[in-house]
């Protein structure tokens, strides 16, 4: 049984770069692109992903092991 969704956040999220944010999502503090921005940045601002959040292939595989259990 599906136990629960993959949180959209930066660690889930396909453009987590490790160092930087690749997505192309909207700053909020002004409204400039997010990509470029360090990680550690885009987390505080973006605790539950920003616009342009796409699950990574990591999260996906967590999201269909926990549907096959």
């Amino acid at each position: 049984m599906f136990k629960e969704e993959t949180k959209h956040c930066c660690e889930t999220c396909e453009f987590n770069a490790g160092i930087a944010c690749m997505g192309y999502g909207k700053r909020t503090d002004n409204g400039k692109d997010t990509y470029g921005m360090k990680i550690e940045e885009a987390e505080k601002m973006f605790p539950d992903g920003c616009e342009d959040w796409g699950i990574s292939l990591s999260a996906f595989i967590n999201e269909e092991e926990q549907k096959g259990n």
